[in-house]
């Protein structure tokens, strides 16, 4: 009986703390490890792919843009979230570059 006692506690103590971790979330295009300063106006699309990889978010209305996106929410903390715009022209060359 004492056995099965201890075990019903652990067993509920387990699951009582277990709710208690919770994990940092990464997603997207990681921007803060990747140098995404080297990108410059008039470089290719080729080439700002090589550098960042390709971007997760592909833009729905707009073939003439790369969308980079990276949230980070840490173990109780606030989430940050930075984005970096890439805009071409028809020649496939960058013509402007948002960062937030």
């Amino acid at each position: 009986m004492r056995k099965l006692v201890i075990f019903l506690f652990s067993s509920i103590m387990l699951v009582s703390l277990s709710a208690c971790y919770h994990p940092d979330i990464q997603q997207g295009n990681d921007l803060a490890t990747v140098n995404n300063t080297q990108v410059k106006v008039g470089m290719s699309k080729e080439d700002v792919i090589a550098l960042l990889g390709e971007p997760v978010l592909q833009p729905t209305f707009s073939e003439n843009q790369l969308l980079y996106v990276y949230t980070d929410y840490p173990n109780h903390g606030t989430m940050t979230e930075k984005k970096l715009i890439l805009t071409f022209d028809n020649k496939g060359k960058v013509t402007k570059i948002e960062r937030n």
